[in-house]
């Protein structure tokens, strides 16, 4: 490859670093006047597991809840490890292994991937808004949580009965 070239490949990552650097930032502004709504501190945002945590305390689900969502991480250093051990000894026994927590882990992801839709939606009713909306925040995230960040909408959990009877939101 030529100088020009390579000039070339580096402004055009340096461009993908600076577009994602502003979406993230725009992100954390959104999150942030959303925790703000919520009455909590909107500074929360920017810490790593305890922003989940702060998260289920304004769709009211317990604090333990970030197990489930850490689980994920867990079951592939598990995946790792048997894998290593496989290559180390040379054997199949560790292949067997990792086949079957890769099986767990496939499962592990269908469940979070099911709870976290019913926390976006309880997130949802926790605004006032509806089934419709949660549609939105799944499909058009981008779109939607600046809507619901920036909207006059007011964190009504435990201010009056939000809930809508989907089945989205039965026995929570």
């Amino acid at each position: 490859m030529d100088e020009r070239s390579v000039a070339g490949f580096a402004a055009l990552g340096a461009g993908f670093v600076l577009v994602a650097f502003v979406l993230s930032l725009f992100y954390i502004i959104c999150s942030w006047r959303i925790y703000t709504k919520a009455g909590q501190p909107g500074w929360t945002v920017l810490i790593p597991i305890y922003n989940l945590i702060v998260y289920f305390r304004i769709i009211r689900r317990p604090g333990w809840w970030i197990l489930l969502y850490l689980l994920p991480m867990v079951v592939s250093f598990t995946i790792i490890a048997s894998l290593a051990v496989a290559i180390e000894n040379g054997t199949t026994e560790g292949l067997s292994i990792a086949a079957g927590v890769g099986l767990l882990f496939s499962l592990v992801m269908l469940a979070l991937f099911i709870i976290s839709i019913i926390d976006t939606h309880r997130l949802s009713l926790s605004f006032g808004k509806d089934a419709g909306f949660t549609v939105g925040l799944i499909l058009l995230g981008f779109i939607f949580i600046p809507i619901l960040a920036f909207s006059d909408a007011r964190y009504t959990w435990g201010k009056q009965e939000v809930r809508d009877n989907s089945p989205l939101d039965q026995n929570l």
